[in-house]
């Protein structure tokens, strides 16, 4: 059935000549074309798919399937589009399509005036009928609109290397200059040329044609991050997990570890209200060198002082912080673009869901209407996740990627209070579910207990109030997921344990695709080679039972703790390189394991492993100078750093 889906849509598409709608773009790289022609069909068997791209091929080619029979007018949007304002919320003003035009059109980024030119604005997303659009004119808000029309032409940015060091508002206007002079920057003065470029606000996807394959490694300064969940330069991320985890710090210091090596950094303030960011980069960077900073808010309304989080801002400036990469990515540049956070762009989501419901009532509750609803989330989402690619050399051979920042729920529940597990009684039908209840049903019935810790294993939140507001978190995480590439996932019970970072290994990972003529790779030889059995040594640990006491099961636990001492950090403090393959190769070679073998106490241990480390790295300056330099452990290099940190441990 897949296969006759795929190939009546590839005949449809070839005879129609249909350009391909961007609103139901997909995650996958052979979907990131503007057009929808024969390449498809080889584009299919492209081996940069990962499975959960795949999915989305085929969805994706479902509806086109249906749509590729539609006359042209359909799809593509006229150049001017009337419409009716019904509401407006802040500064996202909603308007409904005149009753006699129809189409599954992709308004995203064009440009609106209101009222015949009192006001001006720029279309956030198109749920047909209704159009979202951010009013960015410099007007009142309590200004009332009654009609708009969408522009032919798209909002733009204009741009230099100027902008380098700069603190921008979500339209791209400077509210801080903090260098006057760029000649210190080095992604400004690589630029041969130098001129201002004018480009799109929304961006199109990368296409596959100017893709080369994922080949170069994109240091966090993370230990943790670099070796479980490697990332690839080209590559889009997730980070999930409460800000008390480290969220953000996870950001800040990949920020700075980029910065330092000459990539152009992009860090977007989709709130605008998170006022410790540009102090916190300005202490390891006083001049931003090589940072743009990106603020949620307006800088014609910007008063200095605290205001509300407008959504519509907050996505607006997710696309000005791809925009201003995509700028120095075509000049050859790496960039990396960081979304703190994506909780913006779900309450705007949240907002349209609560116009669509307004519209249709009841009838928005059925199957069908819902899973509509679910594509064109994740087609929304798709428009900024697929801005990334590492292009190849014809294409200027820049790279662009992105971390995106996600809060997540602590799944942590506060227990009976009894010492007893849950009863049947406390997982409630209208929040778990069927299967649910049936699957914690067998487990009672087998004398399980479920506890708090079972409900976190089974990915479903602990019985209680917020359950329910749980669960549809949960949810939208696991969409979004599907959309990326990996994910680094921060686990409460891993904190609680003294683990820092709380990097959950059993479900943290990268996606870089699959087929055996798949050459793709996100982290480095070195890494390779250190890291190697670090997953299955640390899950092998895991499945120990606490009263096993043999001592392969010591050896065992003594190695686990090993790895986590080696991957142990504070925020703030990013590694170099040559730091985490050291403290990586110490945990490997079971230069450590006798740290644990001897005194069980983790924290106390630490001490004495940070000193083994840098007395290794300072009496092999040559050896870790190379290793910095190629990303290669070589045999002779590993040998030396075994030698000494042996060397080392008995002094």
């Amino acid at each position: 059935q897949t296969a006759a889906a795929v190939a009546q849509a590839i005949t449809r598409a070839r005879s129609a000549s249909v350009p391909y709608p961007a609103h139901f773009g997909r995650r996958s790289p052979a979907l990131r074309s503007q057009v929808f022609p024969a390449q498809l069909a080889n584009a299919m068997h492209s081996a940069q798919l990962s499975r959960a791209g795949l999915r989305e091929h085929v969805r994706g080619l479902k509806m086109t399937a249906s749509m590729a029979s539609e006359p042209a007018a359909n799809i593509v949007a006229p150049e001017q589009v009337a419409l009716k304002v019904t509401a407006q919320r802040g500064r996202v003003i909603t308007a409904h399509l005149d009753e006699d035009m129809t189409g599954a059109w992709m308004l995203q980024g064009r440009r609106v005036l209101f009222d015949g030119g009192v006001g001006s604005g720029v279309v956030l997303w198109q749920r047909i009928p209704l159009i979202f659009i951010l009013r960015d004119d410099e007007g009142a808000d309590s200004v009332s609109y009654t009609s708009a029309v969408v522009q032919p032409e798209s909002a733009t940015l204009t741009i230099t290397p100027n902008v380098l060091g700069q603190v921008l508002d979500a339209l791209g206007r400077p509210i801080d200059s903090t260098v006057s002079s760029r000649a210190s920057s080095s992604a400004a003065a690589s630029l041969s040329d130098g001129a201002s470029q004018e480009r799109s606000v929304f961006g199109d996807a990368t296409l596959l044609a100017d893709m080369a394959t994922i080949s170069r490694p994109m240091h966090t300064g993370v230990t943790a991050v670099d070796a479980l969940t490697p990332i690839g330069k080209g590559q889009n991320m997730l980070i999930v997990g409460s800000e008390t985890l480290g969220r953000r710090k996870v950001g800040l210091d990949t920020a700075i570890t980029q910065a330092k090596e000459g990539t152009v950094v992009v860090y977007v303030d989709a709130s605008g209200d998170k006022d410790d960011i540009v102090p916190y980069l300005k202490k390891f960077s006083p001049e931003l060198q090589n940072i743009v900073v990106v603020r949620g808010v307006c800088s014609a309304s910007n008063t200095g002082g605290k205001s509300s989080v407008d959504p519509g801002l907050g996505v607006v400036a997710a696309a000005t912080g791809a925009t201003v990469a995509e700028y120095f990515r075509a000049k050859g540049q790496d960039t990396l673009v960081i979304i703190d956070d994506l909780d913006v762009h779900k309450k705007f989501w949240d907002m349209s869901e609560r116009d669509v419901v307004a519209l249709y009532g009841a009838a928005f509750d059925s199957p069908g209407n819902l899973a509509a609803a679910n594509s064109e989330m994740r087609a929304f989402y798709s428009t900024l996740f697929q801005r990334v690619g590492y292009l190849n050399n014809k294409a200027g051979g820049g790279s662009l990627s992105m971390l995106l920042l996600l809060d997540r729920p602590a799944l942590l529940g506060k227990g009976t209070g009894d010492g007893k597990g849950y009863t049947m009684q406390d997982f409630r039908d209208d929040v778990y579910g069927g299967k649910v209840r049936q699957r914690i049903q067998l487990m009672l019935d087998r004398g399980i207990v479920v506890t708090d810790e079972v409900c976190v294993k089974l990915s479903i939140p602990p019985p209680g109030e917020d359950a329910s507001e749980v669960k549809f978190k949960l949810r939208h995480i696991d969409e979004l997921i599907s959309l990326s590439d990996g994910q680094v996932i921060l686990s409460d019970k891993l904190a609680l344990q003294g683990l820092c970072p709380a990097v959950d290994s059993t479900t943290s990972l990268t996606r870089i695709g699959i087929g055996a003529d798949n050459f793709a790779v996100a982290s480095s030889p070195a890494m390779r080679a250190v890291a190697g059995r670090l997953r299955m040594e640390l899950a092998q640990a895991s499945d120990i039972p606490p009263d096993d006491m043999t001592s392969d099961s010591v050896r065992q636990r003594a190695r686990a703790k090993a790895w986590h001492a080696a991957l142990q950090q504070q925020w703030g403090a990013p590694r170099t390189f040559g730091y985490s393959i050291v403290a990586l190769l110490a945990a490997s070679s079971g230069c450590l394991d006798g740290f644990f073998l001897k005194n069980q106490s983790f924290a106390d241990n630490l001490v004495g492993i940070q000193e083994l480390i840098n007395k290794t790295l300072q009496s092999c300056p040559a050896e870790v100078a190379t290793l910095e330099k190629s990303l290669e452990l070589t045999s002779t290099t590993k040998t030396v750093l075994v030698a000494a940190l042996k060397s080392n441990l008995l002094k």
